[in-house]
């Protein structure tokens, strides 16, 4: 078998391994997923509403979480928890730029005109706590070519002490488990950052503001089972990887 045929027979034994063990989280992404669309939807398709430079500068960066997402839920399925990381990563610059527009609006015209915002300044600006930098940081040793990043791909093979090179997607219910938590976490800051600034012009009704607080309390449902599981200590995510 050609390696591109190998490929992609992996990726599909890998997605048919996720929708199966993960169907309600994968259900809870995709309806995430689709009512931040709809509310991007309301307020980008506005042609009457004159916006300020921050709304812009907003609707740019959020079409481009937006995209990041769909890509993102399509290589979690497939088995891509690297590329997840990575992607994952930056999605989460992208998310608190927003968060760093929306505290200093004063910042948007030089962004605006090629000014960089360098993360760091961001993070130490909106005073991120050390659990989500440190999240942060494990999900920039996916993205830069160091060590901890490039062994992902050896696998230890118990019995036989052996190091095999990982060239295929191989599912993994803890990791895909993870990646999936940390996804749904990003989609609701996503859309409830959205919502919030754009309400002012109307779009929306109490019906969206009511599908935000429920998709609240499906997160934090999930997140503490994830936790749960976490504290056992026999779910771990990446052990099939080399370390």
């Amino acid at each position: 078998m050609e390696y591109t045929q190998l490929f992609l027979s992996h990726e599909k034994k890998c997605e048919r391994d996720t929708i199966s063990s993960l169907k309600t989280q994968l259900e809870l992404t995709e309806n995430l997923l689709n009512f931040y669309y709809s509310i991007y939807k309301k307020q980008s398709e506005d042609s009457e509403t004159d916006l300020t430079l921050l709304d812009l500068a907003l609707l740019i960066i959020h079409t481009r979480i937006l995209k990041g997402f769909s890509c993102l839920f399509g290589l979690l399925k497939r088995g891509h928890y690297c590329e997840c990381q990575s992607l994952q990563r930056d999605l989460f610059e992208l998310i608190y730029l927003c968060e760093y527009l929306l505290k200093n609006p004063e910042k948007v015209d030089n962004w605006w005109h090629g000014e960089e915002i360098k993360h760091r300044h961001v993070a130490n600006d909106l005073e991120l706590d050390e659990p989500i930098r440190k999240m942060y940081g494990s999900m920039c040793d996916f993205t830069h070519p160091n060590i901890k990043g490039a062994r992902s791909n050896l696998v230890l093979e118990p019995s036989s002490r052996q190091i095999f090179f990982r060239c295929n997607p191989v599912f993994h219910l803890a990791t895909a488990h993870g990646l999936l938590i940390q996804q749904i976490s990003f989609l609701y800051i996503s859309t409830r950052q959205l919502f919030y600034h754009f309400e002012k012009y109307n779009h929306f009704n109490s019906d969206d503001e009511q599908t935000i607080q429920n998709f609240y309390g499906e997160w934090q449902k999930e997140r503490v089972e994830w936790e749960n599981l976490m504290s056992e200590g026999d779910y771990d995510m990446f052990p099939i990887f080399f370390k």
